[in-house]
C-alpha cells in the first residue's frame, strides 16, 4: 500500500487552483531531472539527503486510502509507486477530471510522468468528495 501523504487538498474554482498547483508540483521538481521532494517525503522523515522523485502520476479517486491500498513497492510497473498525495478536493467530478488533464498535459513531457493516456477518462466514482492525487515513487 502506498502512504498517504497527510496534506489538506486545495479546493476552489479551477481556473484559481489548477496554476498554483501546477507550480507546486512544479516546485518539487528541477528542469530535465525530477529531484527533491513533495511536501512531506524529506531529509527528515528519510535521515538522508533529499530523495530523488523517480516516477510519477496523477490521477482522481473519492476514496484516498482505498486507491493508496491499490499502489505500492513490488506490484506491477503500473501500480508501483510508494506515496499518494491528495492535491485538489471538490464536489463536482467534472472539476477533477479538468484538474487531472490540466496536471498531465502541464507535466507530459516529464520523462518521469507515469500516465499513460490523458486525464479524466475513467470510471467515475459512486459519490464524491472526489480528490485529484499524485503517486510517487523515490531513489
Amino acid at each position: 500500500m502506498a502512504e498517504v501523504i497527510p496534506y489538506e487538498p486545495r479546493t476552489g474554482h479551477l481556473r484559481d487552483t489548477l496554476p498554483v498547483i501546477c507550480q507546486e508540483v512544479r516546485s518539487f521538481l528541477t528542469p530535465g531531472l525530477t529531484r527533491g521532494t513533495f511536501r512531506f517525503v524529506n531529509h527528515n522523515l528519510l535521515g538522508m539527503g533529499s530523495p530523488l522523485v523517480i516516477g510519477f502520476k496523477f490521477g482522481i479517486t473519492n476514496d484516498v486510502n482505498k486507491r493508496a491500498s491499490k499502489y505500492g513497492s513490488g506490484k506491477s510497473v503500473l501500480w508501483d509507486y510508494e506515496y499518494l498525495e491528495p492535491l485538489y478536493r471538490t464536489t463536482k467530478y467534472e472539476y477533477n477530471q479538468d484538474m487531472d488533464r490540466g496536471l498531465i498535459d502541464y507535466f507530459k513531457d516529464s520523462p518521469f510522468a507515469g500516465n499513460l493516456r490523458s486525464g479524466g477518462a475513467g470510471r467515475k466514482p459512486d459519490s464524491g468528495p472526489y480528490y485529484t492525487y499524485v503517486v510517487y515513487k523515490i531513489a
